[in-house]
């Protein structure tokens, strides 16, 4: 549940070529260990250029047996403005609800370099002892580390701008209101990959997650170093697939539908 900061690193948001000022919907389906875990849809406003603001938000719902054993949805929404290739964060927030808690996370960016601060931090637990037990603030990280960084929606946005852009290897800073983590960036090349059962035009990367601070032991061990094939399209700069095999069972995130061109990008109604 405490994953949703980084698993918006990893979600394809947009590929195309909406005009200007029309916000574009991108519909995932996402896959663990060969089982469908979960429906994803990205709504986000930007500029064809690299100026002016942007706005996205992330819808995601667990299905099938991670539905189960989870009752997992999560909302994230960020805003900013662009400052050349890099997406500037302005304002951030998250929800994520479960059968254990409902958990609001918001984050305000300012200055410069910005300093991202937690404006909002409010878990409700689902189990009245650990309500009692557990529902006191989580202490925000130290300056430095909160110092210069961008959130999740803005990383991924960034993240296909230098690349497209030709950068070969880079790195964003970025926190989500609890963790702080450096996802390091290495541009391999174009390619070409049936997705969808339809050979694609790709720009392929690779991003490896480095903890910073916020993490939980537990946590940290599955995260380090984490390993994600990030394909690109070659145009917006914006991922088609990721997948990772750095974890118990193999992951892979898929864009299914992307509106505009295609006419439908709903995600499927609750059972």
């Amino acid at each position: 549940m405490r994953r949703i900061g980084i698993l918006c690193i990893l979600l394809a948001l947009i590929a195309g070529s909406a005009r200007a000022g029309e916000p574009t919907n991108l519909r995932m389906e996402g896959w663990w260990g060969g089982l469908h875990s979960a429906d994803i849809l990205f709504v986000v406003d930007q500029p064809i250029s690299a100026s002016g603001r942007w706005d996205g938000e992330l819808i995601v719902r667990t299905a099938g047996m991670i539905k189960w054993i989870t009752g997992l949805v999560a909302d994230a929404r960020g805003q900013g403005k662009y400052g050349g290739p890099v997406a500037l964060s302005e304002t951030y927030r998250q929800r994520v609800k479960s059968n254990k808690s409902d958990r609001t996370v918001e984050v305000g960016f300012s200055g410069d370099p910005p300093l991202a601060t937690r404006l909002k931090d409010l878990e409700i637990f689902a189990d009245p002892a650990k309500q009692a037990r557990d529902a006191e603030n989580v202490p925000d990280l130290p300056e430095d580390q909160r110092r210069g960084t961008i959130d999740p929606i803005a990383a991924i946005l960034t993240l296909g701008h230098r690349a497209v852009a030709g950068e070969n290897k880079f790195t964003l800073p970025v926190y989500d209101g609890r963790r702080r983590f450096d996802l390091a960036v290495e541009v391999l090349g174009h390619g070409k990959h049936g997705l969808n059962g339809q050979p694609t035009e790709t720009l392929d990367a690779v991003a490896v997650v480095h903890p910073i601070g916020g993490f939980k032991p537990f946590h940290v061990k599955w995260w380090n170093n984490a390993k994600f094939e990030v394909l690109l399209d070659p145009k917006s700069g914006l991922p088609l697939q990721i997948s990772s095999s750095s974890f118990i069972a193999g992951v892979v995130l898929t864009t299914k539908s992307m509106c505009p061109p295609d006419p439908d990008c709903a995600l499927p109604a609750k059972p």
